[in-house]
């Protein structure tokens, strides 16, 4: 999951080993180095930046370039990619070579140098890894979870555009990108661009601009439903099967998954498993629990029966008569909020 970021113009530190399997952890942790770093000097100029790779240059190259004082710069800070790639060197004499050559540098860091090591993924039994780790160098961000994700997009949000975003927003966006991360910065950077002086981004912004509108409109049609808001609801399944020409039978998938998961909520709570333990259960984000408690609240356990059948008989319908399907699933509509 996401962490804080380790640095800041006080406590930067000669040497860092990042290591995640997401190139957005990474960048992101690069780019608080630097910031923190330029902080330190007199401007960015100041600052000479150098990318290299460690499957291309030897570990003596890179030690060598970090104790070389930068020219016409206070300070250097020299990123190396592919920093797992020590522990591949063969013969393992060679190897073993090659990880004391960087943890001497551990132990002496060039104090005009910042030196970034970066890795997928690193074996902590490692003797230079443990070494790392126990001078507080080793930094480790790991895949998100689908529960990081909100609160992932809200820290991104204000880091990045100094912007707020509306909870539902962000539960559509959490829907859409699910947990990729480099997906989810391109769909920021154009939400950004295109809400441009705003200083919030709502469900309408998402909407409009990232993915699949119609499956957002999608989402946004089965909460209101859920919510027996049944004006904004319609209006919505209009909207989807005449504008989008979204597949009834689509609609009527994602209304079963919805009505099913209220109902298994349902009869939980009335088994007397706890709310927080439900929402655990069936992965509702922490900002939707008292929508999920409201949706809950509004039907009996029998209505809810009653609608998964309902909408088993209108697939049935949709498959097997020559009604039109803006009928059915109006009729099937106003049949749940009344």
């Amino acid at each position: 999951m996401m962490k804080r970021s380790a640095t800041d113009a006080k406590s930067i530190k000669p040497v860092y080993v990042i290591s995640s399997p997401e190139q957005f952890f990474i960048d992101k942790q690069i780019n608080d180095i630097k910031e923190s770093l330029v902080k330190l000097v007199s401007s960015e100029d100041a600052v000479e930046f150098e990318s290299i790779d460690a499957q291309q240059s030897t570990p003596e190259d890179i030690i060598n370039l970090a104790n070389t004082y930068p020219f016409l710069a206070e300070k250097r800070c020299l990123t190396v990619k592919h920093f797992d790639a020590t522990f591949a060197i063969k013969p393992d004499k060679a190897q073993k070579a090659a990880c004391d050559l960087y943890e001497s540098y551990f132990d002496e860091p060039a104090d005009f140098t910042v030196l970034i090591l970066i890795a997928d993924k690193l074996d902590k039994r490692m003797k230079l890894v443990k070494s790392a780790s126990s001078r507080g160098l080793l930094l480790e961000f790991s895949p998100p979870s689908e529960r990081d994700m909100p609160s992932i997009i809200k820290q991104e949000v204000h880091r990045q555009f100094n912007k707020s975003i509306d909870n539902r927003a962000v539960m559509l966006l959490s829907e859409l990108v699910g947990t990729n991360l480099d997906t989810l910065q391109k769909e920021l950077e154009k939400l950004d661009l295109y809400t441009d002086n705003e200083t919030n981004i709502t469900d309408h912004h998402v909407a409009k601009m990232v993915g699949n509108s119609a499956l957002v409109d999608n989402f946004r049609m089965t909460d209101y439903l859920a919510s027996k808001n049944a004006p904004e609801a319609l209006n919505l399944l209009l909207q989807l099967l005449n504008k989008h020409q979204e597949p009834p039978e689509r609609l009527l998938g994602l209304l079963k998954w919805q009505f099913k998961r209220l109902y298994n909520a349902k009869k939980d709570m009335e088994s007397g498993i706890p709310f927080s333990t439900v929402c655990t259960k069936h992965k509702i984000f922490s900002f939707h629990k008292d929508k999920f408690r409201e949706q809950i609240n509004n039907f009996s356990l029998q209505q809810l029966q009653q609608i998964y059948y309902m909408l088993y008989l209108t697939d049935r319908q949709l498959k097997s008569t020559g009604l039109k399907p803006e009928f059915l699933i109006e009729n099937l509509f106003c049949k749940i909020v009344i």
